[in-house]
């Protein structure tokens, strides 16, 4: 008899590297057939090698090939059956949810013994094999999403022959019952191939549901699922709560009591992005909202931040504010559930006003592929031609010197350059990165992922709007209005509708003289580190 527990903290990755390296050049992701092979590999140990080739496996991994069978019969010689199944179960991709993730989920469902739970949109079911170690008293769980990989599959079957748990494991279409705890990383799932479930009477929804994101089509599908004293936790981004075009059907869910906490999580907790991610809790006839920020309280890693049982406790008992459907307008912005938008205490800003009444213009960067570059791009020696920048070639508020360099300036492409005092404020990355152009960067053209603004000079200095934004009120300006599924962005409506402070041109002037001194003292810095690192490849 094997145990999860038991099994948990045995030694795989010499199995693991065995197999990829046998299947490399041999199959087109060595990854994911290595779980394959250590699924076949389990049943051989277990069942017998000949006994397998009776099994319906085609049903469970798809077709098997000639190599991934030969693998698996020597993986199954030269490894012990807790080796495999430990592989099987355990080995994490990046887009798996992680363990400590779905620790934090079911400890804000506090799930209880007879409870009916349901992971929606399951993924590689890591999540699944998690909740079985983290709670034992769930032996019975369902597991479905629009689409069953073949991973899914393969750990399904296992637990439910060989470790006595009973998973449930279907697509959302075959599930017709209600449950009373749901929970889904809907970050990590298969994004492109969710889609409306039809058992969904998604026409009582006062919005268009063919514009909707797939955050938010998943919270609608998983509430179909939803007993009516049940709970949902749902982990998103930070554009889900707070994209202006999503603005009706937040205040759908905060009108009708649906909501019920929201916590805002630390960064990097995936594995594939460093986006701000926050956990919500959805239930029925809430009549206030909780807003906790718990961005914090985490545990460092090399690559990722965890969560540990210790941060647990202490995301849970975060600094909160509770706020009365009823008696709050959250229209003042425009029905955001980021706790950002409630918990900053932000400084009394006197005379502030919308962005856009302080500039001439704004249009992103030119937009060029791959392609067009290779073909437009010099070799590096030419210094003619038309420099061009990179959100790369800003560092600390200034504009590299030593910018790459195309051939001829692309057609139609004047309204990209930058002019003596335009503003240059990165699409994406938290904190967004600034830079003003002066005498030396006239004529650069602006690429990709970038803003180009033209400030109206008689209102506003460029220099002192760059000083805001880099201050801790502008990175939290900036924050409030970022959003996105990977990626923090800036669109462009919620730039032009970001209120900035507004003082007499005077102060302005003061200001932005002391951060350019500023600015000239770190390029002096910039200069002489450059200088001293050159000098040193040169002592011997």
């Amino acid at each position: 008899m094997l145990y999860l527990s038991e099994i948990k903290n045995v030694y795989y990755m010499t199995a693991r590297n065995f197999i990829v390296s046998r299947l490399k050049n041999k199959v087109s992701d060595a990854e994911k057939a290595m779980i394959t092979v250590s699924y076949l590999a389990f049943n051989m140990k277990v069942c017998g090698r000949y006994d397998i080739l009776s099994y319906d496996t085609e049903k469970i991994c798809g077709s098997v090939s000639d190599e991934i069978f030969q693998t698996a019969c020597e993986a199954s010689d030269l490894f012990s059956d807790s080796q495999l199944a430990a592989l099987l179960l355990f080995y994490r991709f990046d887009y798996s949810v992680p363990f400590g993730i779905t620790a934090l989920m079911l400890s804000e469902l506090k799930y209880k013994k007879h409870d009916s739970i349901l992971n929606i949109f399951c993924g590689d079911l890591s999540a699944v094999v998690d909740s079985i170690l983290i709670n034992p008293d769930i032996h019975e769980i369902t597991a479905c999403d629009t689409v069953i990989s073949g991973i899914a599959k393969m750990r399904a079957d296992v637990l439910n022959n060989y470790f006595f748990q009973k998973i449930n494991c279907c697509s959302t279409g075959e599930v017709n019952t209600k449950f009373s705890k749901i929970f889904s990383c809907i970050l990590l799932s298969d994004r492109p191939y969710i889609r409306i479930r039809p058992q969904v009477k998604y026409d009582k929804y006062p919005f268009d549901m063919k514009n909707i994101s797939y955050e938010w089509l998943a919270n609608i599908t998983a509430g179909s699922f939803l007993s009516d004293d049940g709970k949902i936790v749902m982990l998103t981004n930070t554009g889900a709560v707070s994209n202006i075009n999503e603005e009706r059907i937040r205040e759908y869910f905060i009108r009708n009591g649906l909501v019920k906490k929201v916590t805002a999580l630390p960064e990097k907790l995936l594995g594939y992005t460093a986006i701000r991610t926050l956990m919500i809790l959805f239930s029925r006839n809430n009549k206030n909202i909780e807003f906790a920020d718990a961005h914090k309280y985490f545990t460092s890693g090399r690559r990722m931040n965890c969560i540990e049982e210790k941060n647990i406790s202490e995301i849970n008992s975060a600094d909160s504010v509770t706020l009365s459907i009823r008696k709050n307008d959250f229209s003042e912005n425009h029905f955001s559930l980021d706790p950002a938008a409630y918990l900053k205490k932000a400084e009394p800003v006197t005379n502030s006003v919308p962005f856009i009444s302080v500039i001439k213009n704004i249009t992103r960067g030119i937009q060029l592929n791959a392609n067009e570059l290779d073909e437009l791009e010099t070799d590096g020696t030419r210094r003619r031609g038309v420099r061009y920048l990179r959100i790369s070639d800003i560092r600390h508020c200034l504009i590299n010197d030593n910018l790459p360099v195309l051939s001829r300036l692309p057609e139609g492409a004047e309204k990209y350059l930058a002019h003596n005092g335009d503003l240059i404020i990165s699409k994406t990355g938290n904190p967004a990165k600034t830079a003003v152009a002066d005498e030396e960067s006239e004529g650069i053209l602006i690429t990709g992922n970038m803003y180009l603004i033209r400030p109206d000079n008689e209102k506003a200095n460029p220099y002192f709007i760059q000083a805001y934004l880099n201050s801790e009120a502008g990175n939290e300006q900036i924050m409030r209005i970022s959003g996105g599924s990977t990626i923090s962005t800036i669109s462009l409506a919620a730039l032009k509708n970001m209120m900035i402070p507004f003082p007499e041109k005077e102060k302005q002037n003061e200001i932005a003289e002391r951060f350019r001194l500023k600015l000239n003292e770190i390029k002096d810095l910039s200069e002489r580190l450059e200088k001293a690192e050159g000098e040193l490849k040169n002592i011997m």
